[in-house]
Formats: structure tokens, C-alpha cells, sequence
């Protein structure tokens, strides 16, 4: 899972959606303040094949305060 979460670290860099990517078991946390932004779904979405095959099974999009923004399943 290391490489894919480092992937998705650096697409959020590369897009300016600037968040912390942590793997909690088979789930993946995106803490960002850029969780309602429009760009990130389309960018978890492209990612979503990658993390799946890395073992993650759900992803959470957390605002810093900690509040979820939106999960997704990573599933087929």
C-alpha cells in the first residue's frame, strides 16, 4: 500500500489539493481542507484501481477538524 498512498500524496501535491494520505487497515484517510473541492472525487476516482490492487478497501475524505467529507468504496 506504501506506493500507492505515495502516488496519491503526490497527485494531491501536483493538483494543489494539498492533504495527508494514512492507511488504517484496509481503509484509506485523506485529511485535507480541500475534501468539497470539485477536482478531488475525479482524482480519488482515477486512483481508485491502484489503491484497490494495494490491498484498500474504502477511502474517507476528512476535513482537518476531523469531519468526513465523503467515503468511497474502492470496490469493483
Amino acid at each position: 500500500p506504501a506506493a500507492a498512498l505515495a502516488e496519491l500524496t503526490g497527485e494531491l501535491r501536483r493538483q494543489r489539493l494539498w492533504g495527508r494520505v494514512e492507511a488504517a487497515g484496509g481503509r484509506v484517510d485523506v485529511r485535507s481542507g480541500s475534501c468539497a473541492d470539485p477536482a478531488m472525487r475525479p482524482l480519488i476516482e482515477a486512483r481508485r484501481a491502484l489503491l484497490r490492487g494495494a490491498g484498500l478497501t474504502k477511502l474517507r475524505c476528512l476535513e482537518q477538524s476531523g469531519a468526513v467529507v465523503f467515503e468511497r468504496d474502492l470496490g469493483p
